[in-house]
């Protein structure tokens, strides 16, 4: 009981520090990019069913919207893990870009102070492809 309520104060003390996901630029970020075969609505869908189909995305809690008419599409991956609730601290970040002949190009963007447990080539690949085993 008492580790859960110091990983909490942990987690919240984090979240008060956080830098609003509309504040952050791509500096913020330690990136990978892989081209996916697919468009990028089939991308977005993909990432989207990985989570309903693990409970989240790499402990990430996905937050994105997509927009036909907008050729650069964002999710925002925001801590959460177990508990499967957001919290307000973006951990990463997904841009999926149309990159012609039905190919896409996904980037994957880490907070570098957390890329020594989650690395953006592995967000890259389960984005690449969201098939993959539930981690």
């Amino acid at each position: 009981m008492r580790k859960r309520t110091v990983l909490l104060a942990l987690l919240t003390l984090l979240s008060a520090c956080a830098t609003p996901a509309g504040q952050l630029t791509e500096t913020d970020f330690t990136w990978e990019q892989t081209t996916v075969a697919a468009t990028p609505a089939q991308v977005f869908r993909g990432v989207m069913e990985r989570v309903r189909r693990c409970g989240s995305f790499d402990t990430l809690v996905p937050d994105g919207q997509y927009y036909p008419d907008i050729t650069e599409q964002t999710i925002d991956l925001y801590g959460g893990g177990w508990s499967q609730t957001r919290n307000d601290h973006v951990f990463g970040r997904l841009i999926i870009t149309a990159a012609g002949d039905g190919t896409t190009l996904v980037r994957a963007g880490v907070q570098p102070f957390y890329t020594r447990g989650l690395k953006p080539p592995v967000l890259a690949h389960i984005a690449a492809d969201p098939t993959s085993p539930c981690s």
